[in-house]
């Protein structure tokens, strides 16, 4: 793919996410929110709440009670939330002044204290171990193409995961922190692949002549969510057994698994409509929506 149809790329994912692109002037120890400690967070759907002047990382319970702001920040500058296990650790990139980098940061909830992980580049789709002890996330470090990185969040030290002349997006961990599975356009098409932590053994596991993105594992480990074709479709870690979830009245995109592993949330796209946070039971195929609010983007859900 050449480098003008990864920006390109890049660029639609943002708008999907409603990022606006203008200098970062945050102080983040000033101005997030208190975090409200009442409520017990696990079993809670976050998300992104984008605002006029604002984005601000919610969340929320299946049954639409108890809604929580847990950070708010001034400026549509961030993207790409993803949640530690504990809910206590949140992962975010900040988006360059000139549009040329994105870094990821890490937010702690309870102190509000911030580290800035990674230096330069574009750095996207960051996810977290299972232990939190380290994380993968996606880079255009050697400028040619975007590959998949392993970091050390104590060390900050990286490994380079994949190498090859095509652009590798979207990782996401097994449960047992021993594989990961992601997207790449290596064939032509992006197509979902796994491989074990260290980069070997990368198998393709989709076939086909349409877009598949976004994977994610289940919390036993026996399959995988994904989107194919703007649907949400599960299938084995294997690749077998597809089972289409949706149907093409609702766009689709960022499935996360319930803890018990019976529904996924997901950003789900009508047109003429904003983006809100939609949830499907597995079994029955039932939707619902569950922020449905008018005029007020919502994407990027994260079950913990």
């Amino acid at each position: 793919m050449e480098r003008s149809e990864v920006n390109m790329k890049i660029q639609t994912q943002i708008l999907i996410w409603k990022i606006i692109f203008i200098p970062l002037v945050i102080v983040f120890s000033s101005c997030c929110m208190k975090f409200t400690q009442e409520t017990p967070i696990s079993g809670k759907i976050f998300f992104e709440r984008i605002k006029s002047n604002w984005v601000e990382i919610c969340c929320i319970n299946i049954d639409k009670s108890q809604l929580q702001i847990i950070i708010k920040l001034p400026l549509s500058s961030i993207g790409d939330c993803f949640i530690s296990q504990d809910a206590m650790k949140i992962l975010f990139t900040l988006i360059g002044e000139k549009n040329t980098e994105a870094n990821i940061y890490m937010l702690d909830v309870e102190n509000k204290k911030q580290i800035k992980l990674t230096e330069h580049y574009a750095n996207i789709s960051p996810a977290f171990s299972p232990d939190n002890k380290k994380i993968v996330f996606s880079s255009d470090q050697d400028r040619n193409d975007y590959e998949i990185y392993l970091m050390d969040i104590g060390s900050k030290n990286i490994v380079k995961l994949t190498n090859n002349n095509s652009n590798d997006w979207e990782p996401s961990w097994s449960p047992n922190g021993k594989k990961i599975v992601f997207s790449s356009d290596r064939t032509g098409n992006p197509e979902i692949y796994s491989m074990n932590i260290d980069g070997t053994y990368q198998t393709r596991l989709t076939r086909g002549d349409v877009r598949n993105t976004t994977p994610a594992w289940s919390p036993d480990g026996k399959k995988i969510a994904f989107i194919h074709r703007y649907m949400l479709t599960i299938m084995d870690t294997t690749g077998k057994n597809l089972v289409q979830l949706t149907d093409e009245n609702l766009g689709v995109s960022q499935p996360t698994w319930s803890p018990d592993g019976k529904k996924i949330a997901f950003t789900g796209f009508k047109v003429d409509e904003q983006p809100d946070i939609y949830v499907i039971d597995i079994k029955t195929k039932k939707i619902i929506n569950l922020t449905n609010t008018p005029n007020i983007s919502e994407t990027t859900p994260c079950w913990r």
